[in-house]
């Protein structure tokens, strides 16, 4: 027996609608999952009874229930946890329902794989996501002027330890703060550190929060790149890491936060008189050294030209 669930994906747009709404989860006994997206509550209600004063729920997941209209309630406040908390309540309307087990057995069991979701699903930190919004950001300049296949190739992927973008005939690591000054932090001895003879660029954007039709979120970079033609092997596979990371992050706030440009973006040559720490400029006992973490200081450093030299290479990538 095989019952039609909505996907998480359909009820977030429903959510982002800000109209409240019932979902039921057809099936004996019948369930619903009523949406108050003003009073920030998603309520999960099984029409049945059961003793559930034994279960105890988890963080912002209260569970209740009403022996005289013979219902059962989970609520959850917490909007991180939407998108798990649905996916539990549709695995406990799947094991009362299909299963036939008692709600508080399938309640027990859906909160016990609750925390292994939750274990494993740890929101990126803060500099993670403004670090990736900043690489969107750069793709989506490219692909404005140029084959979307080819800068998927360029391009070297969520979460990669490479430079972030090889070109043709250099390579580009991209800078991204919320800062007001344009400072970076510098997270090993080889993110600065040119390869093969290739010229590597720094490119520094500097953000803030704001609206309006300039304004970008990091929904809205994917989304342009997700919707950027292209069709060979290297395309798909990028295209399922950034599918699986919006997934992940699908129902975070970080997803819908908007940015402006501060300034104006600025792209510099990595060369001998750029500042960096490689084991070149570190003096006995350098082979001691393994990793090293330090911020760069760019304010007013040729900035004129960092945004023409920017322009330029956008154009000439």
């Amino acid at each position: 027996m095989t019952l039609i669930r909505l996907r998480w994906a359909e009820v977030l747009r429903r959510l982002k609608r800000g109209i409240p709404f019932l979902e039921p989860f057809h099936g004996i006994p019948s369930c619903e999952l009523s949406v108050s997206p003003n009073e920030n509550e998603i309520i999960f209600k099984i029409k049945a009874w059961d003793d559930v004063r034994t279960l105890k729920g988890r963080g912002k997941i209260q569970i209740s229930s009403d022996k005289k209209i013979k219902e059962i309630h989970l609520r959850c406040s917490e909007k991180d946890l939407y998108g798990p908390f649905y996916e539990i309540c549709s695995g406990i309307a799947d094991a009362i329902q299909i299963y036939k087990k008692k709600p508080t057995t399938a309640i027990k069991e859906s909160l016990a794989r609750f925390e292994k979701i939750l274990q494993k699903r740890k929101s990126p930190a803060k500099e993670v996501i403004i670090g990736l919004i900043g690489e969107l950001y750069f793709f989506n300049e490219l692909i404005k002027k140029r084959n979307a296949t080819l800068v998927f190739k360029y391009w070297s992927g969520i979460n990669s330890e490479e430079h972030d973008f090889t070109c043709p005939n250099e390579d580009y690591e991209i800078k991204t703060t919320l800062k007001e000054t344009r400072e970076h932090k510098i997270s090993s001895l080889n993110q600065l550190l040119p390869k093969h003879k290739r010229n590597l660029y720094l490119v520094s954007y500097l953000l803030t929060s704001g609206s309006g039709s300039k304004s970008f979120s990091l929904n809205d970079l994917l989304n342009n790149i997700k919707n950027a033609r292209g069709g060979d092997e290297i395309v798909a596979k990028t295209l399922s890491k950034i599918e699986v990371f919006a997934e992940n992050i699908s129902d975070s706030p970080d997803m819908e936060v908007r940015y402006l440009l501060r300034r104006k973006p600025c792209c510099y040559l990595v060369d001998a008189q750029f500042p960096k720490i490689i084991k070149t400029t570190l003096k006995a006992n350098s082979h001691r050294i393994n990793d090293v973490n330090y911020n760069i200081f760019l304010e007013d450093y040729a900035e004129e030209t960092g945004f023409n030299v920017y322009k330029d290479r956008i154009k000439y990538i």
